[in-house]
């Protein structure tokens, strides 16, 4: 797997970017609630971009994890 990623966190949601190939998904690590996480990405090639479900309150950061 090799994977070159990129993430964005707003106020309340964010997304993430990568390239490459790979399986991988988005957590958003909220301030004052569990996480959030976006659908699975099975990625053979290209670019993919998922988008997180917005939090009721802030996010702290955006994280992509391998699956």
């Amino acid at each position: 797997m090799a994977l070159s990623c990129k993430t964005s966190a707003g106020s309340t949601g964010g997304c993430a970017e990568c390239t490459g190939s790979g399986q991988w998904r988005a957590k958003a690590v909220g301030d004052w609630e569990g996480d959030r996480y976006s659908e699975r990405a099975d990625q053979k090639t290209g670019t993919v971009r998922v988008y997180l479900p917005d939090c009721k309150w802030s996010i702290e950061k955006v994280v992509v994890e391998l699956l």
